[in-house]
């Protein structure tokens, strides 16, 4: 062999072997920070709902302990048990779901026939329609409160479930453009009608039509020389917080590509 041979022979050995070397990727710096800017958000958000789960399966003692608890205890069971005969839970939660089903489909469908009428059909005082409509989204129920409350009174829904769930949707008209877009306002509209207190404590006066958000003010002592049992009370927040999530975990898809297609 050559010496020109043999030179040739080294500059393609080096190449190749320079080729082969994998090369060293920096750092993702920035990609890090997010993550651990979102697990930090995550863990602010996600802290009091571990730690009311926590109280809920603690006794009252190792509820007042100090320094607190942060681990579950051993009284789960008859925590939930306790909390859910002394508040009738199960009533409770059978109103909120029949309001919040009703309150979400209601305004869906209503705000799909009104959304049809609004685009598709040209008739005299359609804008004059259109912007009734976009102001009732800003009436709040308290505004109306009264005369709401005179008008299914005079009906004769008050402590019924008509009046718990008819007012909440036959004045407010949202514009729905698609299934995905119905799927994201059907959690929303759950949410708000299952979370509602003021008007389900206005409009009922018995036990039996209470919601949950209001029946768990039956866990709080009424006396002030009582101790607030907060595992019971929170065993009745966890049990009320569980169908609202179940519906976001069911629907979690649909939800986000309903906001991804409002947007664009």
């Amino acid at each position: 062999m050559t010496v020109v041979g043999a030179g040739q022979l080294e500059q393609v050995r080096v190449r190749t072997s320079a080729v082969a070397a994998p090369r060293k990727k920096p750092f993702p710096w920035q990609t890090a920070i997010v993550h651990a800017l979102l697990i930090a958000c995550i863990a602010v958000v996600a802290f009091p709902l571990y730690y009311a789960f926590v109280i809920s399966t603690q006794n009252i003692q190792e509820v007042i302990q100090r320094p607190p608890l942060l681990y579950p205890s051993s009284h789960l069971l008859e925590n939930y048990m306790e909390a859910w005969r002394k508040a009738h839970m199960g009533r409770m939660l059978f109103n909120s779901l029949v309001m919040g089903v009703t309150v979400a489909v209601g305004k869906i469908v209503i705000s799909m026939l009104s959304a049809f009428a609004v685009v598709y059909f040209d008739f005299r005082g359609r804008m004059l329609c259109f912007w009734m409509i976009f102001l009732t989204l800003m009436l709040p129920v308290p505004v109306r409160i009264m005369s709401t409350y005179e008008v299914v009174g005079t009906l004769g829904w008050l402590n019924t479930y008509q009046g718990l769930t008819i007012p909440l949707f036959l004045f407010q008209f949202l514009l729905p453009l698609s299934w995905a877009n119905i799927a994201a306002l059907f959690v929303v509209l759950f949410i708000f009608g299952w979370n509602q207190y003021f008007w389900p404590i206005l409009i009922t006066n018995t036990e039996a039509m209470r919601t949950v958000v209001i029946g768990l003010e039956e866990l709080i002592p009424r006396s002030g020389t009582e101790l607030p049992t907060w595992n019971l009370i929170m065993a009745g927040a966890v049990m009320a917080l569980m169908p609202p999530v179940a519906v976001i975990l069911f629907m979690q898809r649909w939800f986000v590509k309903g906001l991804v297609e409002s947007e664009k």
